[in-house]
């Protein structure tokens, strides 16, 4: 074996090496980006159910403001993460802001079993330039 045909065997094991991590870090992106957008769904989830707890609770009215949702439905969650989705670029920003934004239509609303309507979503297009949104009834909707 000459020198140059070392060499020429180094190069392509270098080539192989290289292409084989690139395409493993694309995978691995790829399986962040899809647990993100799970526990995302979980998360509206879990805010559209104590939202339901909060209706029940009210007879059936829903938060009188669309900004006091948060505080409204606080006793019906353990602890800040159900507000915080893991793709949102900006969530250690602020202890006091959420990744989701509640629907101001409902605000101060009758609870019924009215056309699906979005209840909770998340306030940027954070999933492959998609947002997350759950209806009352904790359906996931199309992605917006």
């Amino acid at each position: 074996m000459t020198r140059r045909d070392f060499m020429l065997m180094a190069i392509c094991f270098a080539l192989i090496f290289v292409a084989a991590f690139t395409i493993a870090r694309v995978r691995s992106r790829r399986a962040r980006a899809h647990t993100q957008a799970v526990v995302c769904q979980t998360r509206l989830r879990q805010l559209v159910l104590a939202l339901r707890f909060y209706v029940q609770d009210y007879d059936g009215r829903f938060p009188p403001r669309a900004g006091l949702a948060r505080q409204a439905l606080s006793p019906y969650l353990v602890g800040r993460q159900a507000w915080l989705c893991p793709a949102d670029p900006d969530r250690a920003a602020s202890a006091l802001r959420s990744s989701y934004e509640f629907n101001p239509a409902l605000s101060g609303r009758q609870a019924g079993k009215s056309s699906p309507v979005w209840a909770f979503r998340d306030r940027g297009p954070w999933h492959q330039g998609r947002r997350q949104v759950v209806a009352f009834d904790g359906r996931l909707l199309s992605e917006w």
